[in-house]
């Protein structure tokens, strides 16, 4: 029962403050989300904690001041990518808003070729959610692989925002996933997948900022499988607010051995993700456990 009412109450308090960031505009919103990333910092003692430890894992040649206020604008950066999920029916110029970076959406275009599709890779880096949303925007249909929440009720919120988005999911978990992403792919489409956490799915151990972290193999095993394409896609923030894309085409390992192959396009893709991470260190989630899981033996 005391879960049951926890559960409701945050899935109304959701709901109360999405309704009055809408009510403020997307402009008052980040501005009001940019100030509530602050006091998140300084109240949420453990994801501080954990941040500035990654933070020192990653940059240790950083004065412990600097790695502290990188923390803070991470938080403030995730204050204002919310406000601008929440309020993303406000954006009317998505041209404007979210550019590409020169060439990039020459070789997006370029790279689904009849039949075959596009294995997009990215992380929890810039806004994903809106860049989702811009994508579609520019004419690429995305579809996007998605993880259902411990309360119905919130995978609801995830599944409306995303449907006003246009972009389509596919569960984690469900029996025919494989089948699906196929299907996706085999339509010409974009099967969008991140694969900077640590969760529990087929991985392999690659390296990340120095340090073995789990790392899907999903992207490079089903391109093997279907001989499409894989691009790492990510955005940034630009000084005027809106966001860049860029994109990056990875080519796959020559190598026979397939177990091998698959390990090398995975390490490619994670190196993709960390080189972005380290030019935009404010815009990645550093409070995440990304190496929870250890090799046998590790520490």
């Amino acid at each position: 029962m005391g879960k049951r009412i926890k559960n409701t109450l945050i899935y109304v308090g959701l709901r109360f403050f999405a309704g009055l960031l809408r009510l403020l505009g997307l402009r008052c919103a980040r501005r009001f989300c940019r100030w509530l990333g602050r006091w998140v910092w300084r109240l949420a003692g453990t994801e501080r904690r954990r941040s500035l430890k990654h933070l020192a894992w990653a940059f240790p040649e950083m004065l412990e001041s600097e790695r502290e206020a990188l923390g803070r604008r991470s938080f403030v950066h995730l204050g204002e990518g919310l406000a601008e999920v929440v309020c993303a029916s406000r954006i009317l110029d998505w041209d404007t808003y979210a550019d590409f970076e020169p060439g990039s959406r020459e070789l997006l275009t370029q790279a689904m070729g009849p039949g075959k599709g596009v294995v997009l890779v990215s992380g929890h880096i810039g806004n994903w959610e809106i860049m989702g949303r811009a994508l579609v925007q520019h004419g690429f249909p995305m579809n996007v692989i998605g993880k259902k929440s411990y309360d119905p009720r919130l995978t609801r919120l995830l599944v409306e925002s995303r449907r006003q988005g246009r972009i389509h999911i596919i569960w984690r978990g469900e029996a025919d996933i494989f089948q699906r992403m196929l299907g996706v792919l085999s339509s010409g489409q974009i099967l969008g997948l991140l694969i900077d956490q640590d969760t529990r799915v087929p991985s392999v151990f690659v390296p990340f900022f120095g340090k073995l972290a789990a790392t899907s193999t999903a992207p490079a095993m089903v391109a093997r499988h279907t001989g499409a394409p894989m691009v790492c896609c990510f955005n940034h923030r630009r000084a005027d607010g809106g966001m860049r894309i860029t994109v990056q085409r990875i080519l796959p390992s020559e190598l026979e051995n397939k177990e091998q192959a698959l390990l090398e396009d995975t390490r490619a893709l994670s190196a993709c993700i960390e080189a972005h991470i380290r030019a935009h260190p404010t815009e990645w989630i550093w409070m995440h456990r990304r190496w929870k899981t250890r090799p046998p033996g590790a520490q």
